[in-house]
């Protein structure tokens, strides 16, 4: 078993950035309004912002850079600029979205673009409760199970943050071993021996 006290997951969400032009043919392109260099600052805008100093870990992962098709004789009218972001500290993670939307409105403003912002899959930091804690350790303890803590912060979100909101909680690993592919590689396969151990380690807390 592994756990982490304390903050255990940071606060995620994705963060969608759309502009819309007007396409024109490619010859003329002063006739349009291509969003393709505003994207592409859009792009360095959050390499700077990322780069500055921050409380605690904060990371913008681009996940998707689209503008224009395939044809080759017209000018990109729209496009959109998708941004995966994470912090230890909400606050943090606000901020950059903050300072991502108004140079997004910047932009659009300078080259006569529309600007759609949309914030998708929200999820908030997981914060273990130091006394659900101290019971999940003593199950396991209890059981036999080795437990080892973290020393580094879980990247991925998680909706266990959510019901930590309307009750305390505390948040757990087992995993396949050290020796194991990265979740969502196409080499990663869930060891089903595993499952009794979690089985166990559940009963065992809720007979404490």
């Amino acid at each position: 078993m592994v756990y982490r006290p304390r903050l255990t997951q940071p606060a995620s969400e994705g963060l969608t950035i759309a502009f819309e032009g007007r396409t024109c043919h490619a010859s003329e392109p002063e006739k349009g309004r291509n969003p393709s260099q505003a994207i592409a600052e859009m792009v360095l805008f959050l390499g700077e912002k990322l780069r500055e100093p921050h409380q605690g870990m904060l990371l913008g992962t681009v996940v998707g850079i689209q503008s224009g098709g395939n044809d080759f004789g017209l000018s990109a009218g729209e496009g959109a600029f998708r941004v995966t972001l994470r912090a230890e500290e909400e606050t943090e993670m606000t901020a950059l979205e903050t300072a991502l939307r108004e140079r997004a409105e910047m932009l659009g403003k300078r080259d006569g673009l529309r600007v759609h912002v949309r914030t998708e899959d929200p999820f908030s930091a997981t914060v273990n409760d130091d006394r659900c804690l101290e019971k999940v350790k003593a199950a396991a303890a209890a059981l036999g199970i080795p437990s080892m803590k973290m020393n580094t912060l879980w990247r991925a979100s998680e909706d266990f943050g959510y019901y930590q909101k309307r009750c305390p909680g505390a948040i757990f690993y087992i995993g396949n071993g050290e020796s194991y592919p990265p979740l969502h590689t196409a080499e990663y396969d869930f060891d089903d021996r595993i499952l009794p151990h979690a089985v166990d380690l559940f009963y065992e807390i809720a007979r404490m």
